[in-house]
Formats: C-alpha cells, structure tokens, sequence
C-alpha cells in the first residue's frame, strides 16, 4: 500500500500535468490551481473522512460543483478520480465510478459515475478507493436506469 507522501506526491504531480495542459482553457486551469494550493498530504491519512470532514464533505462538494460547470462528467471522473495519465482514453458511458477493483465501483454518498449511469448501493465487496483522491467508500455499482 503506497504511503500518505506517496498519494500526495502521486496526486500533485497529476494535477500540475493537468493545469500545464494545453487542452485546458484559462477557467479550467484556475480550478486545478486551486485544488492543488488546497491539497494538503494530511487529506491522505487513513480516517481523513472522519478528521477532515470541511475539507471532503463541504469544500470538495463545492468544487465539484463548480467543476462540473467546467468540465465534461467524464473529464471530472478522468482528472479527480483516477490514477491515470490525463491523456488517457475518457472511460465509456455508464463506465465505474472511481474504483479500482471489479466489486464495488463507486460511492452512493459522491456519485462519479460517467455518462447517464448511476451509483446504486448493492451487495458487492466494499473498501476504500471511489471518489476525490480515490478516499470514499465504493459501496455501489454504477449502471443506467434504462
């Protein structure tokens, strides 16, 4: 398991990747910078829903606010919820919704599912590994209500 230095360092350097990208337009670059000068290595720590719950339950939701204001849905899951290169495919519609593993695949609390898919609870193995810097509880499966 990578350490809490580790995750930083591994969400840093993503992130400054992701502003120098000439993809990104001025509004996009703004919102990175201010993930990154809020990112804090403490956000890593086992627990940190519980001993940072401004910063996840409250300025997080806020910015993913925002940022779905600026980005595509399957942008925000690529860049916020993935360890991946930013230049990577752009996961298929109803695609998982931040988890790394073939059980649960996203949260019920924070929703990443991309395209028109829905996180629903259901009776898959849950861990920790959904949602902003990969830190919620993947406690669903994502799939379309068609």
């Amino acid at each position: 398991m990578l350490s809490k230095e580790n995750k930083f360092f591994i969400w840093k350097t993503k992130l400054n990747s992701l502003k120098n990208s000439p993809n990104l337009n001025a509004s996009q670059k703004e919102f990175v910078q201010e993930l990154i000068s809020t990112l804090k290595i403490e956000y890593f720590e086992e627990n940190v829903l519980v001993n940072h719950p401004h910063y996840y339950n409250v300025y997080l939701k806020e910015m993913k606010r925002i940022g779905n204001v600026l980005f595509t849905s399957d942008q925000m899951f690529l860049y916020f919820s993935k360890i991946e290169d930013v230049a990577a495919r752009l996961p298929e519609s109803g695609g998982d919704g931040g988890g790394e593993l073939k059980s649960c695949n996203c949260s019920s609390s924070d929703d990443w599912c991309v395209g028109s898919a829905t996180c629903f609870v259901w009776s898959c193995e849950r861990h920790t590994g959904c949602g902003w810097w990969l830190k919620q509880e993947c406690n669903g499966l994502c799939a379309t209500n068609n």
